[in-house]
């Protein structure tokens, strides 16, 4: 099961538990091999207003963190 804003990669959803702005909440199965704090990589088809909160993101390719690019709405002022 996909979720229709994220595509968890090597991760099976089982069920959405819960869904907000700023969290999911999802039931997977073969999560064995997970402990608390390890990484598993999504990719999302919706980025909410919360990303303004972060200074800056992380560019992964294979992996592999590339270069990191700033949020410009983050100090963003009008």
């Amino acid at each position: 099961m996909n979720h229709p804003r994220l595509h968890l990669l090597d991760l099976d959803v089982e069920e959405v538990v819960n869904h907000s702005e700023e969290h999911l909440v999802l039931k997977c199965g073969n999560t064995r091999h997970l402990s608390i704090g390890d990484m598993v990589y999504g990719l999302p088809t919706h980025i909410c207003p919360t990303m303004a909160l972060h200074e800056e993101v992380y560019v992964v390719r294979k992996k592999q963190v590339t270069e990191s690019w700033k949020v410009v709405a983050r100090n963003r002022s009008f």
